[in-house]
Formats: C-alpha cells, sequence, structure tokens
C-alpha cells in the first residue's frame, strides 16, 4: 500500500538509511549525519520537515524543506529550502517525486514560506515552478597573483584557527560580526558553528594581531564559500599567509553581489571571476519578498525613487514603491503594469543576466533584486 505523509519521529531512522542509500548509488559514499547536521545530527529534531512516501511502511521517497528564517536589511524573509531530493531507483518513473514536491509546495503556503529555494538542474525544477535566482560572484586566485600582486603584502601580522580550537568569547565576536551582514538573522548563536559545517566545510576564525578579525567557511583548503571581516584591508595579508601555510596553487573565493567592500578587494588582484546565480528559487508570496529584497537594495544605496505594479500569473497584483528611504509593499485592486507568468517573473525580479530577464518596463535600476542565500544556509 502506497502512503504520502510528512515523517515523524518514528521514521528518523529509515529516512537517514535511505538518503544515504540513494545519493551514494549516484556518486560518492554519503553519511547525511555529518554532511548536514543542522538537520541529522542526532536530537535536531527535524524528521517531520520531510514529505515521503512510504510502499508498504517502507520509505521510497523523500522531499525536505529546511525552514531558514531570515533578514534581509531588516526585513524578515521565511525560507524554505528544499533538499534531500530522493527516489529509489526501481521506483523512479512512478510519480512519487511529483505529489512530494506538491505536498511541499502547500506546506510553504500552509506555513508562511515567503520563498522555497532548491539546487539542481535547471529545466528538472522548472516544471515545479523554479528559477534560477540571486548572484554571486566567484574569484579564482592562483599563486603568480600572490606572487606578484601581494608581493609587499606583510602576512605576519594574521592568522586563523578552526572554531573547534577557539575560546567562546573569540566565537562571540565572530558572530557579533555576522549579525552585522546584510543578511542575518538565519543562524542562532547556538548553531552557528554548526550550520557553517553543512557538506563538510569548516569554518576559522580570523585573527589580526591575535584580535579577532572575522571568519571564514572554507571547503577542503581552497574553497571560500562566505569571508566575513571588519577590515577588509586585511583580506590580501590573509590570502598570501593562507597561500603560505597550505601550500595552494589556487583557491576560489564565492562572495554576494552587495558586498561591495569584499568584490573590490578580490577584483583587484584575482586572476579571473565569474558571476552567476546562486540558486534556484519559486516565490510563494509574492509581497513578502519584494518588501525584503527591495530594503536590502535600499540599504546598500542602489535603489531610486519610483512605483510599479506587478501581477504574476493569476494572483492578486502587488504595488511596490520606494519613496524618501521607505519601502512600501501591498496588494492592490489597480491594473498592473506588468503582467506575467510565473517563470518569466521570476527571471525579470532576480535574474543577474539581464538578456534572460523579459524586456518590460520597470524602474531602471530596481532589478536584479539581491535574492541571495550563503551556502551554508543551503540545504
Amino acid at each position: 500500500m502506497i502512503e504520502y505523509r510528512f515523517a515523524a519521529p518514528e521514521h528518523r531512522a529509515d529516512l537517514i538509511d535511505f538518503i544515504n542509500y540513494v545519493f551514494s548509488q549516484n556518486s560518492v559514499p554519503h553519511d547525511f549525519k555529518t554532511l548536514i547536521p543542522k538537520v541529522y545530527a542526532d536530537g535536531r529534531g527535524y524528521d517531520g520537515i520531510h514529505a515521503i512516501v512510504l510502499d508498504d511502511g517502507r520509505v521510497k521517497g523523500v522531499v525536505g524543506q529546511y525552514p531558514v528564517h531570515a533578514s534581509f536589511g531588516g526585513a524578515p524573509l521565511e525560507i524554505g529550502y528544499i533538499g534531500s531530493v530522493s527516489t529509489h531507483p526501481y521506483a523512479r518513473g512512478s510519480g512519487y517525486m511529483i505529489k512530494m514536491m506538491e505536498m511541499q509546495a502547500e506546506h510553504a503556503k500552509e506555513t508562511g514560506i515567503d520563498v522555497m529555494m532548491l539546487g539542481g538542474q535547471r529545466q528538472r525544477y522548472e516544471y515545479y515552478g523554479y528559477s534560477p535566482v540571486g548572484c554571486q560572484y566567484t574569484y579564482q586566485v592562483n599563486a603568480a597573483n600572490v606572487r606578484h600582486a601581494l608581493r609587499s603584502v606583510d602576512a605576519s601580522t594574521v592568522g586563523w584557527k578552526r572554531f573547534a580550537d577557539a575560546a567562546e568569547a573569540e566565537i562571540d565576536l565572530a558572530y557579533r560580526l555576522y549579525q552585522q551582514q546584510p543578511i542575518t538573522g538565519v543562524r542562532s548563536r547556538e548553531d552557528f558553528e554548526l550550520i557553517m559545517r553543512t557538506w563538510r566545510a569548516e569554518p576559522y576564525l580570523l585573527l589580526h594581531e591575535a584580535e579577532v578579525l572575522g571568519y571564514m567557511v572554507v571547503s577542503g583548503t581552497d574553497s571560500v564559500s562566505e569571508l566575513v571581516v571588519s577590515d577588509v584591508s586585511c583580506v590580501p595579508a590573509l590570502i598570501k599567509g593562507w597561500f603560505a601555510a597550505n601550500g595552494l596553487k589556487n583557491m576560489s573565493f564565492s562572495v554576494a553581489a552587495f558586498d561591495t567592500a569584499l568584490n573590490r578587494v578580490l577584483a583587484a588582484f584575482a586572476e579571473g571571476y565569474q558571476v552567476s546565480n546562486c540558486t534556484q528559487a519559486r516565490i510563494v508570496n509574492l509581497a513578502n519578498v519584494l518588501r525584503a529584497c527591495l530594503t536590502l537594495k535600499m540599504r546598500a544605496g542602489a535603489l531610486s525613487d519610483g512605483e510599479v505594479i506587478l501581477q504574476m500569473d493569476d494572483e492578486a497584483p502587488v504595488l511596490a514603491r520606494a519613496k524618501d528611504g521607505q519601502i512600501t509593499v501591498q496588494e492592490t485592486d489597480a491594473a498592473p503594469n506588468v503582467h506575467l507568468p510565473r517563470l518569466e517573473m521570476q527571471q525579470l525580479l532576480f535574474a543577474s543576466n539581464r538578456f534572460a530577464a523579459p524586456d518590460v518596463s520597470c524602474p531602471v535600476d530596481w532589478f536584479p533584486l539581491p535574492l541571495f542565500l550563503y551556502g551554508a544556509d543551503h540545504f
């Protein structure tokens, strides 16, 4: 007998065994308790976020939705990140995935999620209403860049240590810096370190003359997905020192497009860079998403006064206005300036490649909006 439901605590062991099995079949062996400890470590209590399908009591499919309580420039945004998407190899083509994705979309509406996010092949998830969104820069720095561009930089005053080796007071200082970022409120102090260990990444405390400068999240030794410092002028010294200590030839840094100061430092000497979307998203509450993203963009000083009425599919039109440093967003009965299907609307609002966005008349500097989530907060 086939049963669709949300997982209960008694399904936990079978659920984890199932996703370990499916993902290990597709690539290298997986252990989700260590890969995503914020969800699957013992005692975390996230069993109920998973839509599952049972066949005679045995798990045959899973779709999870991890809740992320974010703040964009001070405006709240509720994000549901889809992950652990898996169907038993012998059950593919059965329609399980369609039903579980529908369950999670309905659950998002019922629980006040504003936007759903996920990673994966674009066309596969376009069927469920997702579009590539967000903008990040990925810089490639190599040993020649360090040797020539940073030859006069003194790296003797900087250092680092693993969070595991740091004092609680030092981690407190790093957490305060995190809370000052444009996107905040995602991580509690209690879960700060655990969340940054997602997918076996390692958080490091950064030091300048033995004082806490900030932190970075590193995969291996050569891929930085998050770098937060109180003084970006120290970044070249940190990079030079890190290259020397780890014997590196290459290193990459992923940076949010709105992090102007860090982008300028890295762009000054990096060998090259790529501009890409950071995730895929499906809007659930257009008004709340517009409010949060417009607030974040205004905080960055990149938003002119203006207004527009947008309508997505057959949903109620939404009036968005920026005036005198204030953002107002509300549903309206007025006719929309722009009426688009879901995928086109999401591309208009968030596509960093403007050739992917429909050519319509809107306030000139409003779009793309900065719908972004740091990698550690992904599922």
